[in-house]
């Protein structure tokens, strides 16, 4: 499930301490059989920090994905629905 593999993709980001947790969606790569995802020019990944996917979030909405997105979220790893519910509240403001 792609969700699960953004979802661990950000994790591992944290473990290789990057403070740059923002990704731009248009730099997440699948390959053709959606079995392995890279990150490309992922610019300043430990100059600015960014510690919630707000980009990606950004662009689900503008897809109207995003209650979808979070659902899946919520459904796999609750702790990471909650950190970001609290971190950037201006995606959650309707599904309260």
């Amino acid at each position: 499930m792609l969700v699960k593999r953004l979802l661990e993709m950000l994790d591992e980001l944290k473990r290789l301490k990057f403070t740059r947790l923002d990704v731009i969606p248009r730099h997440v790569v699948f390959s053709r059989k959606g079995r392995r995802m890279r990150i490309i020019d992922h610019s300043n990944s430990y100059i600015k920090e960014s510690p919630y996917p707000t980009r990606l979030l950004q662009r689900f909405k503008r897809l109207n994905l995003l209650d979808e997105f979070l659902d899946h979220v919520e459904r796999i790893d609750p702790r990471i629905y909650d950190e970001w519910k609290t971190g950037v509240p201006e995606y959650f403001k309707k599904r309260s």
